[in-house]
């Protein structure tokens, strides 16, 4: 029978820099509105979006997820992550070495216990292959006292636009020389905002179509309808299916969200033309199997009335 270690600990370092790149993508803020210039700091749950995810031994795990800046966040500007305050909301369970594998006496006596890059671009089917290249960073030592060859980590400009523009795609490929099961509840950083500019006019009623895909089940879509009601930067909008959402605009994008008990959904609907509109959305379930999916809807104002 295998050893296995339970310890809240337990750190990696593949764990480590997702986890910090979730911070920067996803952000919170107190702030009621977007603020130019303004730096927040941030305090982020992940809302399972990491939850059990099992490493293998000599293996790569590859991670896909879809993340977006909440509409407390109008433009951002630059975006640091914490590592040492992240690091308190990471842990590894069910870390055990198989009989042709040597991870755990890696893990135990102070030797490299693994890696991890990421990508962010802004096509699930590129990502990986395509994105803006962050890392590889390594961890040594071991899992009670880790080494770790990175303090902070700095989002660059070509990843600050793809987090403006919309959804941010984020590919995790994770190197591990032991077997684990990872998760990661919270992560820490700060976000400055830019200048906003204008609020754009996205006050009617739209109608188009949409396409979402479900990480547990067939891509699904159709007809659209949605209300958006705005004063100002603060918007709100509802669905033809009774979903509502409230959000800010900032210039000629508006970010929105909608909390419930069993889901989230965060996107951004952008202004192309005087009646033209894009929206992109990332839905999640709150509980197992936590299916989800990106959703993109294209719009036309007074379409049908």
């Amino acid at each position: 029978m295998p050893n296995r270690i339970t310890d809240s600990r337990l750190q990696f370092s593949c764990c480590l820099v997702l986890g910090l790149m979730f911070c920067l993508i996803v952000g919170c803020t107190t702030s009621s509105e977007p603020a130019d210039g303004v730096t927040h700091d941030i305090l982020v749950p992940l809302e399972d979006a990491l939850t059990d995810v099992v490493l293998q031994a000599n293996q790569t795990t590859e991670v896909v997820v879809t993340l977006h800046v909440p509409p407390t966040v109008g433009v951002v500007e630059s975006a640091v992550l914490d590592v040492s305050a992240t690091l308190e909301h990471l842990s590894i369970s069910n870390v055990f070495q198989p009989s042709n594998v040597p991870g755990l006496a890696k893990a135990l006596s102070g030797q490299e216990l693994g890696e991890a890059l990421i990508r962010v671009g802004d096509d699930a089917a590129t990502a990986c292959q395509q994105g803006d290249l962050y890392g590889p960073y390594s961890i040594a030592g071991s899992l009670i006292e880790p080494l770790i060859d990175v303090e902070t980590i700095e989002l660059n400009q070509s990843t600050i636009q793809t987090v403006n523009a919309g959804f941010a795609i984020l590919c995790m490929q994770i190197f591990s020389t032991f077997n684990a099961t990872l998760n990661v509840t919270q992560l820490e950083g700060t976000v400055t905002e830019g200048e906003c500019g204008t609020p754009a006019d996205f006050s009617g009623v739209w109608n188009g179509t949409f396409n979402c895909t479900d990480s547990c089940d067939e891509p699904w879509g159709g007809d659209i309808e949605l209300t958006v009601t705005q004063d100002g930067s603060t918007a709100s909008y509802e669905d033809w299916s009774g979903d509502q959402y409230t959000g800010t605009v900032c210039g000629n994008l508006f970010r929105f969200e909608r909390i419930e008990s069993h889901e989230t959904e965060r996107g951004t609907m952008t202004l192309e033309g005087a009646n033209q509109a894009t929206k992109r959305s990332t839905w999640r379930g709150r509980s197992a199997p936590f299916c989800g999916g990106n959703c993109v809807d294209h719009l036309t104002r007074g379409a049908g009335q």
